[in-house]
């Protein structure tokens, strides 16, 4: 028997102290000086003209790398804190300090990439050759050619300050509403008083009258703000809108096509692929129906555990650690040493308990090259898929550790390949050790249903 985990995780090893954290605040002082420095810097280096101004261009790279390293850092550290505890607004308070950093930094990189573009051809190829250079080239052309797509360096500057009160202000002013979401509910004679993240998880309540009056319940409460969810979601439009018209581009997928390296028809044919064969899961749903007894299923009957014999199988904390080390080691003793030191060193935020966000990430800290990961275990197997998701993610950071930092910015289409293949692991895994028939059925239906996510709900 291994050690017992705990369900917290530990970030004292990141930054002692929490939102109070004395070594957070050294941290931001001292990188502010120094981001402060590369503003600078960049604002006095010119245009080489040959590769001996080469030596200069590699070192503004490891100084821009080092400051970003250091603000992703603090903003996981503190997007941790707020997540684990949604009434923490010191860490809120810092976490919005660290986006005008990353503000100020975004511009400084842009006004930088716009000299790129102004390197002859010849010049940039002949120093992407020089040592140093060859393993960020790739990240180098992309900063390059994506930076003659763009606005002018006032255009720029003003969406980077912009975005501060744009795309970061109406998501942190989500977040707030959701902390303050509460969903009362009676479950078998007892009233319950949910956040949104434990009310969540109820909607995977194998008993079908919970789920309904917790789903009622659930609704009511996020309608009672439902005008402030839609001024964010509009108001996070608007700001994209206006970002694009800025920069004169007409495609409203240009970015997200550029961050994830994708071209127009590669989008396109996939999603004709999902349209093409959906109905296989239509029928998957209305069999799904039929196994609970109903004759169509709700919004909340969709992710429902299908239950033949008394209660669903829960595994605890332990037992469903255990059980992703196993399989996780049949495929790779590396992978499975990984999570093992993951859950031994208490990189994983699993408790259910109140105050918490809803929702599951895993997220990185580049100094520490560690990860932690976030979510709320119920013990479901499904909640065992979802951990080896997120772990599957840490692994993929772990593996890249120690590239060049400007290599291990991927995108979400890359991020989600590894982790969904580390989920697949544990589902194919549980159904080849069922039991039964029943247990065989339900645990293959709760595989089939994470498909649905992609093939119907994001389509």
């Amino acid at each position: 028997m291994s050690k017992e985990y705990s369900l917290v995780w530990d970030l004292d090893s990141i930054y002692s102290g929490g939102s109070s954290s004395t070594e957070l605040q050294t941290a931001l002082k001292e990188n502010k000086q120094e981001l402060d420095q590369f503003v600078q810097n960049v604002k006095d280096w010119q245009i080489p003209e040959n590769t001996d101004d080469a030596s200069t261009f590699l070192i503004l790279i490891n100084q821009n790398a080092d400051v970003a390293r250091v603000l992703l850092t603090a903003s996981s550290y503190l997007e941790c804190l707020a997540s684990a505890d949604v009434m923490d607004e010191r860490a809120l308070e810092l976490a919005a300090l660290v986006y005008q950093h990353q503000s100020i930094l975004k511009t400084a990189e842009d006004e930088w990439y716009e000299k790129f573009a102004q390197i002859s051809d010849r010049v940039w190829k002949e120093i992407l050759q020089q040592n140093g250079f060859e393993q960020i080239a790739f990240v180098l052309n992309e900063a390059r050619t994506n930076r003659k797509k763009k606005g002018t360096k006032e255009v720029e500057k003003t969406i980077n300050a912009l975005s501060v009160d744009g795309y970061r202000g109406w998501s942190d002013h989500y977040d707030t509403i959701v902390s303050k979401v509460r969903v009362k509910v009676e479950i078998d004679g007892e009233i319950k008083d949910l956040s949104a993240g434990q009310a969540l998880n109820m909607l995977n309540h194998p008993k079908r009258e919970v789920r309904q009056a917790v789903f009622k319940a659930y609704s009511n409460s996020w309608q009672e703000n439902g005008r402030l969810f839609a001024d964010t979601l509009n108001h996070l439009a608007g700001f994209r809108l206006a970002t694009y018209e800025m920069r004169n581009w007409e495609n409203v997928l240009a970015e997200p096509l550029s961050i994830n390296r994708m071209e127009q028809g590669t989008l396109d044919a996939m999603w004709n692929v999902i349209r093409e064969h959906k109905s296989t899961f239509v029928s998957f749903l209305n069999r799904k129906a039929k196994l609970l007894g109903i004759p169509k299923l709700s919004f909340y009957d969709v992710e429902a555990p299908l239950v033949f014999q008394g209660e669903s199988k829960k595994y605890s904390f332990q037992e469903g650690a255990e059980f992703i080390i196993q399989q996780f080691r049949k495929f790779s003793p590396k992978m499975a040493h990984f999570a093992e030191h993951a859950f031994q060193n208490r990189w994983i935020e699993a408790e259910d308990r109140d105050n918490k966000r809803p929702g599951g990430f895993c997220t990185d800290f580049p100094v520490a090259k560690e990860s932690r990961i976030f979510m709320t275990y119920d013990g479901a197997p499904g909640t065992v898929a979802t951990l080896a998701h997120e772990l599957g993610h840490a692994f993929h950071s772990y593996v890249i550790r120690d590239e060049p930092f400007e290599n291990t910015d991927y995108a979400m289409n890359v991020a989600e390949t590894a982790s969904t293949f580390a989920e697949m692991i544990i589902a194919d895994a549980s159904v080849k050790e069922a039991r039964t028939k029943e247990e065989k059925i339900t645990l293959l239906e709760d595989k089939i249903g994470r498909s649905i996510a992609f093939f119907m709900n994001i389509h």
